[in-house]
């Protein structure tokens, strides 16, 4: 009989007034169902607890429908529809449960970031040097620039990240690696919440050090990122980061209680240190020839660089080849090839590679007048006092992004140990920097490609007088070299 009745009672209240109270006779008049816990033991609200099988065998689940998956461990949420069900876990990057430790005599170095480009701009000139973090907000001076409209996606397959570990031995077993985060609904292009897994497997040690790979990959279906802003979106690279951060897992360091973390963060890319900035074409019209976005990698080195050479067609915004998160296809890919620069000049047009040439040296560290664009010829040295000018991230003519200079040929040398490009021809084209072949441009102002050789530009001065120290691969082989400082180099930025 008191069943009969509060059955009747609850059919009566929904139907008079489609609410209920359950613990309160006054339900909050903007819910449905108002449940309060007002004895003195206070108690929860328990979910429908099924595991994955149970939760797929749901007819026609609608959408909004609220779960606790025993599976997954965690409230799961149906954002799809009831014959396209997709279940999404609700902050499941809130609860982290602790990683399981390394075995003993093993370390991984983590703390890694991976990048996802994502911009959608029509209003980004002039572009104004952030100083606060990356926000998805929209900055401009009102006026209207060429649209920049690319979708970051993160695809089911994933990206990947190189850990690398030490150990005492060989044969250290180590478990495999998983957490799944949610990406919120308002860093989504759908504007709904997406999972992403962070994962690697099971494995052993096979030497005193080596690698383990860990991919990032949207849960079910692709994660579209919110597309940024230009002004708003890059930030100012505190703590070495930029742009929002999506996602992050956090993961064993070592056997104790050592942790680390991997991020996925969403940029509109790094600007050219000349954004913006008018400079002469071949034909002697000023325009804008350096709206170039780049992203930060961490290279082979363990350091940060850009992902292109600077000017290369991948990263400038008005070219049909546009996308900054491209990789080279491979190593004679000419869309990554990018502008050669004389040693110590600043992006002023001379490194387009279809600039103008003069034979007049200049008189100055800054090329002024009708030569200013232009790629002088025949000396071994464009200026005489160039020694100091590529001198860091504050060098006076640094062509290299806000944040970032060019490398010092020991920092190269590492780079070239580490990819080891003298042992076979693949090793640099699957390596992270993804160096290619970009030719060079001859004192006479020639160009010159071949397979097989590229030159890139250090900071460093060479032995002999009006010389520099750059990396050159010839014939598939990397190694350091002093040339004259009137050759074009392509130019690879390292982070300051």
């Amino acid at each position: 009989m008191k069943t009969t009745l509060l059955f009747l009672s609850l059919f009566l209240a929904l139907t008079l007034s489609a609410q209920v109270g359950v613990g309160t006779i006054a339900p909050d008049a903007s819910s449905i169902l108002d449940v309060q816990s007002n004895e003195p033991a206070k108690k929860g609200l328990l979910l429908p607890r099924l595991n994955n099988t149970q939760r797929d065998g749901i007819t026609t689940p609608a959408n909004g429908l609220i779960i606790y998956n025993t599976t997954e461990k965690c409230v799961e949420v149906n954002i799809g529809t009831k014959t396209v069900p997709e279940w999404a876990c609700v902050s499941a990057g809130d609860t982290v449960t602790p990683p399981t430790p390394l075995p003993t005599g093993m370390t991984i170095s983590a703390d890694k970031v991976k990048y996802i480009a994502s911009i959608l701009d029509s209003d980004y000139l002039p572009y104004a040097t952030p100083t606060g973090p990356a926000t998805t907000g929209v900055s401009g001076d009102g006026g209207s620039d060429t649209p920049v409209d690319l979708q970051g996606t993160l695809t089911t397959t994933g990206l990947t990240v190189t850990l690398p570990y030490t150990a005492t031995s060989t044969g250290l077993n180590y478990d495999a690696y998983s957490q799944t985060v949610s990406v919120p609904a308002n860093l989504t292009t759908s504007n709904v919440a997406k999972d992403v897994e962070f994962s690697y497997p099971a494995g052993a040690t096979t030497g005193t050090s080596g690698t383990i790979t860990l991919t990032i990959k949207a849960v079910s279906t692709p994660l579209d990122a919110i597309r940024l802003d230009v002004n708003a979106g890059i930030g100012d690279g505190t703590g070495g980061v930029y742009g929002v951060l999506l996602a992050e897992a956090t993961l064993a360091t070592d056997a104790s209680t050592g942790t680390g973390t991997v991020q996925l963060r969403d940029i509109p890319g790094i600007p050219d240190r000349n954004f913006g900035n008018e400079t002469k074409d071949a034909t002697g019209v000023l325009v804008e020839q350096h709206n170039l976005l780049y992203l930060p990698i961490v290279g082979d080195d363990d350091s940060i660089w850009l992902n292109h050479n600077l000017g290369a067609n991948y990263a400038d915004i008005n070219n049909a080849a546009f996308n900054i998160a491209q990789e080279p296809i491979s190593q004679t890919d000419t869309n990554a090839y990018g502008s050669l620069y004389q040693y110590g000049r600043f992006s002023d047009g001379h490194e387009k590679r279809t600039s103008l040439t003069t034979p007049n040296i200049s008189s100055t560290s800054s090329v002024i007048d009708a030569d200013a664009h232009k790629f002088i010829i025949n000396p071994d040295d464009w200026y005489s006092g160039s020694d100091a000018l590529w001198q860091g991230e504050n060098g006076i003519n640094n062509p290299c992004p806000e944040g970032f200079r060019l490398p010092t040929a020991a920092e190269f040398e590492v780079v070239k140990d580490i990819i080891r490009m003298d042992t076979t021809i693949e090793a640099n084209i699957n390596s992270i920097l993804k160096l290619t072949d970009t030719g060079w441009r001859n004192l006479d102002g020639t160009i010159a490609t071949l397979a097989g050789y590229g030159y890139y530009r250090t900071s460093s001065v060479g032995v002999n007088p009006g010389s520099s120290t750059n990396g050159a691969i010839t014939n598939y082989v990397l190694n350091l070299e002093d040339n004259p400082r009137g050759f074009g180099f392509s130019i690879r930025c390292k982070a300051n």
